[in-house]
């Protein structure tokens, strides 16, 4: 009797998902290089208001917030995914909490920030990497207020 092993069947939703788990982690060990990995070299993100960064740009804020940030929280799930052959159009929810110094005051404050995104992924040398993303909500609060100062 011959036995032939079974193909391994790619996961896309799994694999995706285990790539912001990664990006998640290193956000929590403020580790600025860290969820950069699951990013093209080209990778573009659009702010709600249009705005463009780069992968430059956000390793810059990057760094910079995980300078000052006492400890991080973050957590990104996926909402809905439509797999297209080697690339994937992502819906994702994001959340993060910092412990952070207040601008206006010095004292230790907790930041709170949820965004709704759609990521384009593409299928690279046997990774999924985000191309692009384009923030559809954005929304943040820094207690005991917004982050605009004024009160909820």
């Amino acid at each position: 009797m011959l036995l032939l092993a079974a193909p391994v069947v790619a996961d896309p939703r799994r694999e995706i998902q285990a790539a912001y788990d990664q990006s998640s982690a290193a956000e929590r060990r403020r580790d600025a290089e860290g969820p950069l990995k699951i990013y093209t070299k080209d990778w573009v993100g659009y702010c709600v208001d249009g705005r463009k960064t780069t992968v430059a740009v956000e390793r810059q804020f990057l760094t910079e917030m995980f300078a000052v940030a006492k400890s991080v929280k973050a957590v990104s799930k996926i909402t809905a995914i439509k797999v297209h052959g080697n690339s994937a159009t992502v819906g994702v929810r994001e959340h993060v909490e910092m412990r952070v110094p207040n601008p206006q005051t010095g004292e230790i404050s907790t930041l709170v920030a949820d965004e709704t995104a759609e990521d384009e992924w593409v299928l690279q040398g046997g990774a999924w990497r985000i191309k692009s993303s384009r923030n559809l909500t954005e929304s943040g609060t820094l207690d005991p207020g917004t982050l605009d100062g004024k009160k909820p």
